[in-house]
């Protein structure tokens, strides 16, 4: 997929901004003021105010977005509120999306797979009990990464989207970010969500690229330490969930806004949802 046809766009100023025939309604830019020692930099726009039907708002910003060069994603915080790390401006030094480019995503994933065989040091003094359950964790993979899984051959069903998207997201506030792809936009935010796992942001905007071009997943949703995607071409079976399972395994801390780790119990939140959920202790 190219995405070199995007226009480099700054961040809009307005008080109230319409977007594509989307009346998104008064708003602010959002500055990066964890970009110490630069001057802080405009790397969002974003809505004063919870928006009606974000999730068919954020529709049709997207499709708009290879001509607006503005990436649209709605906004979610910590405490369920929106003012960390949005209107606290929580964001750290803006991303070149080329940095992204030198990052492979199955490299990242493996590093971060943590996979265990029974007789490991790591487990020296611990019960049996807690060895098991930690040991289940990576059930029916080990102690090696099973590897990427394998692209969707999934049809696209839009009209299921657009269902999701108009009855399962709730009133919330919407952001615009300049970015080629909804997979960057992290990297342009300079999100620092996933620091405290020893993450950086172009090595998640990998992985999240590598998602997008595989089964169609887009980032929806950011907030301080979480982001949820939305996904048009999820797992329709447990067997092809399992892999995928995997992958957020090693990504994250928890899944699935349930708080999941074992990837078999990842695995059967996966299929047939369009939403997928990351947070990071």
């Amino acid at each position: 997929m190219s995405h070199a046809a995007v226009p480099d766009v700054p961040v809009p100023d307005e008080d109230e901004l319409s977007v594509a025939g989307t009346w998104l309604g008064p708003g602010k830019q959002v500055r990066a003021m964890h970009a110490w020692p630069d001057p802080p930099v405009p790397v969002a726009w974003v809505t004063s105010d919870p928006r009606p039907v974000p999730g068919l708002k954020w529709a049709g910003l997207s499709r708009a977005a290879a001509r607006t060069g503005l990436q649209p994603i709605l906004l979610a915080g910590l405490g369920g509120a929106t003012t960390r790390p949005w209107d606290e401006e929580e964001f750290g030094e803006p991303e070149n999306p080329a940095a992204i480019d030198t990052v492979d995503a199955e490299t990242v994933l493996r590093e971060c797979w943590e996979g265990a065989s029974p007789d490991d040091e790591q487990f020296e003094g611990e019960s049996p009990e807690w060895v098991a359950d930690y040991l289940s964790k990576f059930e029916p993979y080990g102690a090696e990464f099973p590897g990427l899984a394998p692209a969707s051959a999934e049809p696209e069903d839009e009209p299921r989207l657009e269902r999701a998207l108009g009855q399962l997201v709730p009133d919330a506030r919407i952001g615009l970010v300049p970015a080629a792809r909804p997979a960057d936009v992290l990297a342009r935010l300079g999100w620092l969500g996933a620091t405290n796992q020893g993450f950086a942001t172009p090595e998640v905007c990998a992985v999240l690229r590598s998602w997008e071009d595989r089964f169609g997943a887009r980032l929806l949703e950011v907030g301080f330490a979480a982001v949820r995607l939305v996904v048009s071409r999820p797992p329709r079976t447990r067997a092809a969930a399992l892999p995928i399972a995997a992958e957020h395994q090693a990504f994250a801390s928890e899944c699935a806004r349930m708080g999941l780790t074992h990837i078999s119990l990842i695995a059967g939140a996966l299929v047939d949802s369009p939403f997928w959920d990351f947070w990071w202790d």
